[in-house]
């Protein structure tokens, strides 16, 4: 069975309008019909229509949605549902085009927005019931779509109908994939809360559609690290990302940092990285849960900045001491110019430059917070040489624009976007950016190129033709630290020095 959705003009929100009966040739009267809808699934429906027509970072408008929604009663529901609709998209457009009458590409954005909010609800949420999940869906298109919600409730009905035989019939449009001891135990957990799975020969076509990731994409990761890695790399994708914190060592320890957080309420545990081994008690970062731990005091007093574990790392393995000169050419939000300067003891100058003024601004406010005075701000395009810094640091940050594919759970949009040319366009300009921040360096000094992205080409192929191209440079180390599931992102990092003569 399948579904139309009829095209019909929407009508203001508030209200919708029935004809009143009237037995006589008089003009019929009009009832005001009240829909009580419930605010938080509006504000996610909101955000979600603002993140698809913008194609904006998910995270900008739905924090900007729910600053501007006073009635959002809960916003860990709202956050839920707008980063699980975005996570499983392609996951959910399945099922939908396999219902529609006329597929996914025949149903109008908006209230395809609405079905994959519906069926979200249906598959993915167990606290909230079936029932629960359509007439709350149907209420908002009543409101916003009138005459376009009968398809929407007719098609969530017969997805909860037919849900139990797609997984048990392959004569259906959508169906299990095959379980055998080889399958792996995230599909395995799938299958047992009967979450259906599409059985699609294609092993791309199939990973694209289960992890809601571009098809290009999907390709790019199996050609560098083979399909069972890159499906590794897709389940993380779908994770709710660990928030680690960069404990400001300057002004407190991770051990005191940590109490005082548990103290309120929160989890916080010290996080010891496998690269560096630090005493117990002085872990530079904490793996934290609980809502609202930017609203502390502890954050207020400049104790401690968000940053990936994975990125503090980098700057550890980079090691700038203190009274040094450090230059960020890329320096925006500013999280390893923080790093590196709590590495230095606020002793020494750290010179970060950005394209965008603003967001140095942001940046010189974070430094503040932290009571970090031994950075300074200048706007500067990275692809080109800044005269005054040549030959002028002991260190230097290079990280980059990049493709974000370390980063997928945090930035879940990036999956549905196919990368122009696998990244070389975005390697050429990180190529650029390389060799101008090179020159700032001392004879002796190092450089480090940095990104958040696990696309070989954009990595080892950039820091492999600047070592071929510059010869008085040499590579130290370097590390590709891939997605882990409940750990650090995924990031690259090569670290190279100048010779001395």
């Amino acid at each position: 069975m399948s579904v139309r959705d009829g095209h019909k003009p929407a009508q203001s929100a508030g209200h919708i309008k029935k004809p009143g009966r009237d037995e006589h040739s008089r003009p019929k009267r009009q009832e005001t019909i009240k829909i009580v809808i419930d605010p938080d699934r509006m504000a996610a429906y909101k955000a979600l229509l603002r993140i698809d027509k913008s194609k904006a970072y998910s995270n900008i408008e739905l924090n900007a949605i729910l600053s501007e929604m006073q009635d959002v009663v809960n916003p860990a529901f709202v956050r839920e549902l707008v980063y699980g609709v975005i996570k499983n998209k392609r996951y959910l457009d399945y099922f939908i085009d396999a219902l529609a009458r006329d597929g996914i590409e025949g149903v109008r954005r908006e209230i395809a927005i609405l079905l994959r909010m519906g069926m979200y609800q249906i598959v993915f949420m167990d606290s909230v019931p079936d029932h629960s999940a359509v007439d709350e869906t149907v209420k908002i298109t009543k409101l916003l779509f009138p005459g376009r919600d009968g398809f929407v409730n007719g098609l969530l009905r017969t997805f909860i109908r037919k849900r139990e035989s797609y997984y048990s019939k392959p004569e259906h449009e959508a169906f299990l994939y095959t379980i055998t001891d080889a399958t792996p135990s995230f599909e395995i957990e799938r299958w047992n809360r009967k979450i259906p799975i599409p059985e699609i020969g294609d092993p791309v076509r199939r990973l694209s559609v289960m992890y809601s990731c571009d098809e290009g994409l999907v390709e790019l990761l199996a050609s560098q690290y083979g399909l069972e890695a890159a499906e590794r790399n897709l389940v993380v994708s779908l994770e709710t990302p660990p928030l680690f914190i960069r404990v400001n060592t300057i002004k407190t320890s991770s051990s005191d940092l940590a109490a005082s957080l548990r103290s309120q309420g929160f989890k916080a545990e010290e996080y010891y990285s496998m690269v560096y081994d630090p005493e117990p008690g002085h872990a530079d970062s904490l793996i934290v849960s609980g809502h609202g731990i930017l609203e502390t005091k502890e954050f207020r007093d400049g104790l401690f900045f968000v940053q990936d574990a994975s990125s503090t790392e980098a700057v550890k393995a980079l090691s700038p001491k203190a009274d040094e000169i450090l230059i960020d050419v890329c320096a925006a939000p500013g999280g390893k110019s923080f790093s590196a300067a709590i590495e230095m003891e606020d002793r020494g100058v750290i010179h970060d430059m950005d394209l965008h003024a603003n967001k140095l601004g942001a940046l010189e406010k974070q430094a503040k917070r932290l009571g970090i005075s031994c950075i300074d701000i200048e706007e500067h395009d990275a692809k080109t040489v800044n005269e005054k810094y040549i030959s002028a640091a002991d260190k230097v940050i290079c990280d980059v624009p990049c493709s974000g594919l370390g980063v997928l759970r945090r930035k879940p949009e990036i999956k549905d976007r196919p990368l122009a040319n696998d990244g070389r366009d975005l390697a050429e300009i990180q190529y650029r950016i390389l060799s101008a921040s090179a020159e700032y360096v001392k004879p002796g000094g190092k450089l480090m190129y940095c990104t958040c992205t696990i696309n070989k080409i954009e990595n080892k192929e950039v820091t492999d033709r600047f070592l071929g191209e510059h010869v008085e440079f040499s590579k130290c180390c370097s590390q590709m630290t891939m997605p882990c599931s409940g750990g650090q992102d995924g990031f690259y990092y090569c670290i190279m020095q100048r010779t001395k003569n």
